[in-house]
């Protein structure tokens, strides 16, 4: 029989996984691991090997450099992302967070939602220490420059900023699976979450201040990013095609 394999892409275990019988199940910890076992799934089956995304966030240049290269001054930077179609509370956020952040720079990535690039840009115009993006191809370079990334816990940005190093705060999240990598990453010391603004703006803030804090949190990320994942799942996947399955 042809070989079937899943691979997860969020830090829980999927509800009725283990109905699906597949011959692998790969996810992205150890912790998640057990947890499948614990809900039937066999041992020999499972493989933490981690969420795949691009090799451009484990090949990164140093945070000067970064900034450099997106022509950004070197002061404290604050980026803020909605996800890929913007989601979120982005308009309340940026405009509590703008007074906060006294010399630094906010970077506001709205991903593909026109609608809401322009209302911010409207919002911010004039403002020299306020960047209004779009889509951008630059995310992995802008984690690296980023002294405090806040995003929503979905489950492959939070695992860029686990491969990047990105100092993160975790806003709140959408509930399911989301709600699960929220709980991961703040268990593990991956990131710093909070549900309410004020509390998200406060952490961040003291976030981007603390180069100790950012320093923890890296060694950490660190421990539990799985960089080579993508080529360990093409590897395993390659086996079993050279066994005639596909």
């Amino acid at each position: 029989m042809p070989s079937s394999v899943v691979v997860a892409t969020d830090y829980t275990c999927y509800p009725f996984l283990r109905e699906a019988a597949l011959d692998y199940y790969i996810v992205p910890h150890p912790d998640v691991a057990r947890k499948c076992m614990e809900r039937g799934i066999p041992r020999e089956k499972l493989l933490a090997l981690g969420i795949p995304v691009s090799g451009r966030f484990s090949a990164l240049p140093d945070q000067t450099t970064a900034k450099r290269m997106l022509g950004l001054p070197d002061v404290p930077l604050y980026l803020v992302m909605g996800g890929s179609m913007g989601a979120g509370r982005l308009r309340t956020f940026t405009r509590r967070l703008l007074p906060r952040i006294g010399d630094g720079l906010m970077v506001v990535v709205c991903g593909r939602n026109d609608a809401l690039r322009e209302s911010l840009e409207r919002q911010f115009a004039g403002r020299e220490n306020v960047r209004i993006l779009g889509f951008t191809e630059d995310v992995p370079v802008f984690m690296a420059a980023c002294d405090c990334l806040y995003t929503k816990p979905g489950g492959l940005t939070s695992t860029e900023t686990l491969v990047s190093g990105a100092p993160v705060v975790h806003t709140k999240p959408i509930p399911g699976c989301e709600s699960d990598n929220f709980r991961f990453f703040a268990e593990n010391g991956l990131s710093v979450p909070a549900k309410r603004i004020r509390r998200q703006i406060a952490l961040g803030i003291e976030l981007a201040q603390d180069p100790e804090k950012r320093r923890r949190m890296r060694v950490n990320q660190s421990a539990c990013a799985r960089p080579q994942a993508a080529s360990s799942i093409l590897e395993l996947v390659g086996q079993n095609v050279g066994r005639g399955a596909c």
